[in-house]
């Protein structure tokens, strides 16, 4: 009653009871509710040896590198739509350091069905098809970029629409939470995109569209849902305007890849061939003519629990190699890259790495970095 509560407040005066009355919890306000924060960067020193462009002569290097910065949020407008924002912050040649947008898109996603689930469209500029599932595989793109995008083929985000599910159903939240949460659909995912062609760092240049597509089976997800078997194509023309009449060059790709993910080994194996690429600077000796490529990528990480060192530690390496030219004696390039990281807490990680490209024309000699690479994330 009012009675006893007023005799109970005048009990705790007597008694000397000097505590205060609980401070209202403090809330976020209406506007700011909805937003979801991104923030990852990569802070780095390298020190190594590089071609110089002369004949079998090298030269030593050592720096503190920025070497990458992404910030935005998500912004849930409904549970239908999500909007999203991210800059994409990097140094230009010169070593000044640059923003620009490199995520920017409307997202409409529901729940879908057994077959098709959590199905989604981004439409802006949007994610392609295969770096982002790479990255979600691979987990160093701290290290440097994937495969493709190191040769030159494309980078990770273009205007556009892509279209996209999880096949199936969704994997455990067991697998989720110890192995992978990104694109876990119990029988795989898919994604198909139409896009101008230029990437996120470069204006369209043409009328062309570029279409692509991935394809990604689980084929026993009870037995093994770490197993999956991929594949991903490109067709369209390079980003190059058309000049005196001659249409821009080809770009067409296609990578196959089977990988395998648990919580303590991860595995990844890909072959590409193709012809040009999206910059439209793969070229024959007409400059005119987009070359045919080819190349694979091999990709392997073990992961040991470490609780008296954060989470735990990985040994990684991973083994490439790309022909620029098949037509012509190209340059053939293999790379060779070992690693150890230290996973603090999260997705904050220590890389200690060393990366060794060797050079099939005997003219260029091999090149080499060691590398000290730290992962900040929320």
């Amino acid at each position: 009653s009012a009675s006893t509560g007023q005799s109970s407040a005048n009990s705790k005066q007597a008694a000397g009871d000097t505590s205060k009355p609980a401070a209202p919890k403090s809330d976020l306000p209406a506007a700011l509710k909805s937003f979801k924060p991104i923030a990852t960067f990569y802070l780095s020193y390298q020190a190594g040896s590089q071609y110089s462009g002369s004949p079998s002569t090298t030269v030593d290097y050592n720096s503190f590198q920025l070497k990458r910065g992404y910030f935005g949020a998500d912004m849930d407008i409904s549970p239908y739509l999500t909007g999203r924002f991210v800059s994409d912050v990097t140094l230009d040649s010169t070593g000044d350091v640059k923003l620009r947008a490199k995520y920017m898109y409307a997202k409409f996603h529901w729940t879908g069905n057994n077959a098709i689930t959590n199905p989604y469209v981004e439409f802006g500029l949007a994610h392609m098809p295969w770096l982002d599932f790479e990255e979600a595989l691979n987990g160093f793109r701290m290290q440097d970029t994937m495969f493709l995008e190191r040769n030159g083929i494309f980078n990770s985000a273009d205007v556009g629409v892509l279209v996209g599910s999880d096949l199936g159903g969704s994997l455990s939240s067991d697998y989720k939470s110890k192995v992978n949460k990104n694109y876990a659909g119990r029988y795989g995912s898919w994604q198909v995109g139409v896009y101008n062609g230029g990437g996120y760092h470069a204006a369209e240049k043409n009328t062309n569209k570029v279409f692509e597509g991935r394809l990604s089976i689980r084929p026993v997800p009870s037995a093994v849902p770490g197993l999956q078997f991929t594949v991903f194509g490109v067709v369209g023309k390079g980003n190059v305007a058309v000049t005196n009449g001659i249409e821009p060059p080809d770009w067409k790709s296609f990578n196959g890849m089977v990988s395998y993910e648990s919580q303590y080994f991860t595995f990844t194996g890909q072959g590409y061939f193709g012809t040009g690429n999206q910059g439209g600077s793969v070229l024959q000796s007409d400059k005119i003519t987009a070359a045919d490529q080819k190349g694979f990528s091999v990709f392997a990480a073990v992961h040991i629990p470490l609780p008296h060192f954060g989470e735990k530690i990985t040994v990684l390496g991973r083994a490439d190699e790309f022909n620029s030219n098949t037509s012509i004696y190209s340059d053939v390039q293999r790379r060779y890259i070992a690693g150890v990281a230290f996973h603090l807490y999260k997705s904050n990680i220590l890389l200690f790495d060393f990366e060794r490209l060797n050079h099939s024309k005997s003219s260029i000699p091999g090149e080499n970095r060691a590398q000290i690479t730290m992962q900040v994330a929320l």
